[in-house]
């Protein structure tokens, strides 16, 4: 061959990567599916263009890799920290149920009992990496859905390890399952005290090192070193799969088939979801008088654009120093529980000049900039910037970079997300309106 072999085999599989994404792009569909479709032609069942499926195979893994590293850097433990701790109920109660679920049907289908509960177990999981790369495409990642959804993905992630252990044991009768957890447990607490240690005395110094030599090529090569060191120890501590010894041959291809079912399904169940959601809220709202009606004659208030964690600390520090506000969300559910509470709370989007007018912003002692999303927060303070100039923003900001982005489109304060954001953005209004409350600027 003119080349090597795993290297053809790469280029095959980029390129094929790169036209299906143009091409279901164009079909304005997930590109999940094309890749998908493009590992099905070129695969053993299709053209046979891949000669080596195992390096393909470890190619894909180094793919996830870099992909959880990124959804790592883009949702940290501080983050994670702030969600309420039912939702980690929620997902073991997912994992639980699907799996019984699942195991039942397998039962139902003649699998013996061992067989069946491997199954259930298995098919309990979701697909993190699809789930992400569908979260990223649509921009939900960081938003509250998009951190609830990832909590329950981090659960089932987390119950592998369980998984392996009993699958281990159904398959292993002379090792007691007892046993088995025990090893587990040890393994992966050996990994992660590993891990730590590494993490605070080796990588630390070494990003250090690379940032005082403000060295990209370093930065990129210590990032490289950690990821791939990271899984490597990780996967030490792992178990391998022993599903298949639970399984005959026709059995093992039935389930193989229905996995890739249900993963070519998922962006089509996701966006008809997201259909389902945008319909009901028309309906809530359709039902309900939650849009914004131009308010009496108002000054000196505070308009709180967003009501989610953020905005509902706003409005509760506000209220706490008897200062005045009216807050705005694109969540109707949201604003039907707020307006139910008696709160002030109106159904629109906030970016919107003739919302804006209709909620006084003119007149308005302040602006607090509480969007979950960082584009349309970044989008609103350049908006306010240019209607009502002069007017003092207060913006929350998700990253270091989205904080140097508002602070460049004209925020006056920016307060961090890992923050305690509501409040200090309360604490940053002023006292009294001031100069604030003499009527709109002219056009």
């Amino acid at each position: 061959m003119l080349i090597d072999e795993r290297l053809g085999d790469a280029i095959i599989i980029l390129a094929a990567a790169v036209a299906a994404q143009l091409v279901f792009q164009r079909l304005r569909l997930s590109p999940v599916l094309g890749y998908l479709a493009a590992g099905a032609v070129l695969g053993p069942f299709g053209l046979r263009l891949i000669g080596d499926v195992d390096s393909a195979l470890a190619l894909a893994e180094f793919g996830v890799v870099f992909l959880l590293f990124s959804v790592g850097l883009e949702l940290p433990l501080e983050r994670l920290r702030v969600l309420p701790p039912a939702l980690f109920g929620l997902g073991a109660a997912q994992v639980l149920a699907t799996a019984a679920v699942f195991a039942g049907a397998a039962l139902a289908f003649g699998l013996e009992v061992d067989a069946a509960v491997a199954v259930g177990c298995a098919l309990a999981l979701s697909s993190t990496v699809f789930v992400v790369q569908i979260l990223i495409e649509r921009r939900r990642l960081s938003t509250r859905l998009g951190r609830a959804a990832f909590t329950v993905l981090l659960c089932q992630d987390l119950a592998i390890a369980p998984i392996l252990v009993v699958t281990l044991a159904l398959v292993d009768r002379e090792t007691g399952l007892g046993a088995a957890l025990g090893i587990a447990a040890l393994k992966a607490a050996a990994a992660v005290a590993i891990i730590v240690v590494l993490g605070r005395y080796v990588v630390r110094p070494l990003f250090r090192l690379a940032a005082v030599g403000q060295s990209a090529e370093t930065f990129a090569a210590a990032t490289l070193l950690a990821v791939l060191c990271t899984a490597a120890l990780t996967e030490l501590a792992g178990l391998s799969l022993a599903l298949g010894g639970l399984l005959d041959g026709e059995s093992a291809r039935i389930l193989v088939v229905a996995v890739a079912l249900s993963m070519l399904l998922t962006p089509l169940l996701a966006a008809l979801a997201m259909g389902s959601a945008r319909r009901g809220a028309a309906r809530a709202v359709a039902d309900a008088d939650l849009s914004v009606q131009p308010a009496p004659e108002a000054s000196g208030h505070v308009v709180v654009a967003g009501y989610g964690r953020v905005g509902r600390a706003a409005v509760a520090g506000l209220a706490a120093r008897g200062i005045p506000h009216i807050a705005i969300d694109r969540d109707p559910y949201a604003v039907a529980r707020a307006r139910r509470q008696g709160e002030t709370v109106f159904f629109g989007d906030a970016t919107r000049p003739e919302v804006l007018e209709a909620l006084h912003v003119g007149r308005a002692r302040a602006v607090v900039v509480a969007l979950s999303d960082p584009e349309a927060a970044t989008r609103l303070v350049g908006i306010l910037g240019a209607l009502y100039p002069g007017r003092p923003v207060l913006a929350r900001a998700e990253t270091d970079d989205h904080a140097r982005e508002l602070a460049e489109t004209g925020a006056d304060e920016i307060v961090p997300e890992l923050v305690a954001t509501g409040d200090r953005l309360a604490a940053l209004v002023p006292d009294s309106a001031g100069s604030h409350d003499s009527g709109d600027p002219e056009p």
